[in-house]
């Protein structure tokens, strides 16, 4: 069966028809099953749980009074900009995500990153954000992993269908930057730092009920196919990198990666979470100031995850909630939402 599946992480990646898709996934259905593990059946788009399977919480994904059981369904199936990764479900009845991690020695610095940060003790400390990994399914030169289904993407914490407030989103940056500093307390960048790489259990959606939410989502960052190790040992000044962290990426990169020399890739991912939260406006001067200094081209002016975590915490802190039960201000408005 190995024969027949693909030979690298970028030919499995870029499966582009339909047929073939559903062939590969359902050829590694046994080999999950044996694991524990029920793969999603395929619908030609997404990967969907079967209808008559009993719900059960994972822990990680939550429906709101303000959606109700019709968006149960949202839960049920899971969709990704790539072929590497398929909802499945535990024999338990848990909802998770596999992703095929590794092939040969291809994806075995990511591996060898998720088993550090997503297990074990450090998996257990409050502000590790990471997203668990669950288990490893070993086939041939193959290594899946399994995680746990996280209900949405921050992606899509405005300017979509989430009716979030300000004080909805800003909390969630907060928690993207205390998940930062954790990573990088460890020598670790993640080299491709955007919302869309987040995931929250819920959308709070407070302009829906405009009261302050008596409890907040969680957010977890996840998808470290990117990321870089530095040694423990290596002096901060050491810790550089130069050029873009895969060729051919697409996302947007400060200013030093794309310059050609060396380059702080902490300060660089604190641009790009900065970047994927330019298209909005919280209308707080002393928050947005502090998003402003995030995104700075300067590197010398930019500030570290640290600071800007502790920075913003302490305007969240001392700002009454109910002030920021206000809309934020969208700069480039989607169409029909």
């Amino acid at each position: 069966m190995r024969d027949t599946l693909p030979r690298d992480l970028e030919t499995w990646r870029l499966l582009d028809d339909e047929d073939e898709i559903e062939r590969v996934w359902e050829a590694v259905r046994p080999t999950l099953h044996d694991a524990g593990i029920r793969l999603w059946t395929y619908d030609g788009v997404s990967s969907r749980a079967d209808p008559q399977q009993t719900l059960l919480s994972n822990g990680f994904a939550y429906l709101t009074p303000t959606r109700g059981e019709a968006w149960i369904s949202r839960l049920q199936k899971f969709n990704c900009h790539n072929e590497l990764t398929w909802g499945g479900s535990t024999i338990g009845g848990l909802n998770v995500v596999i992703r095929v991690a590794a092939i040969g020695n291809e994806g075995k610095r990511h591996l060898e990153i998720l088993r550090k940060l997503a297990q074990g003790t450090t998996g257990l400390w409050t502000d590790n954000h990471v997203v668990p990994l669950w288990k490893e399914v070993h086939f041939d030169d193959m290594v899946f992993i399994v995680s746990p289904y996280v209900g949405h993407s921050m992606e899509l914490c405005y300017g979509f269908w989430a009716n979030n407030s300000v004080g909805d989103i800003v909390d969630m940056i907060l928690q993207a930057l205390e998940a930062i500093v954790f990573v990088h307390g460890l020598g670790i960048v993640h080299r491709d730092l955007c919302k869309s790489n987040y995931l929250v259990q819920w959308h709070p959606e407070s302009l829906s009920t405009m009261r302050v939410p008596l409890c907040r989502p969680r957010a977890f960052l996840t998808d470290f196919e990117t990321a870089h190790e530095f040694p423990p040992d290596m002096p901060a000044e050491e810790r550089l990198l130069s050029g873009l962290p895969v060729e051919d990426y697409q996302r947007s990169v400060p200013p030093e990666m794309s310059s050609g020399g060396l380059y702080d890739p902490f300060k660089a991912d604190v641009w790009q979470l900065a970047e994927s939260f330019s298209d909005v406006k919280t209308t707080v001067s002393s928050i947005d100031a502090i998003l402003e200094h995030m995104f700075a081209p300067d590197v010398s002016l930019r500030l570290s995850a640290s600071d800007a975590r502790d920075r913003l915490a302490n305007v969240v802190h001392s700002t009454p909630p109910i002030s920021l039960l206000i809309p934020p201000l969208l700069l480039n408005p989607l169409p029909n939402f």
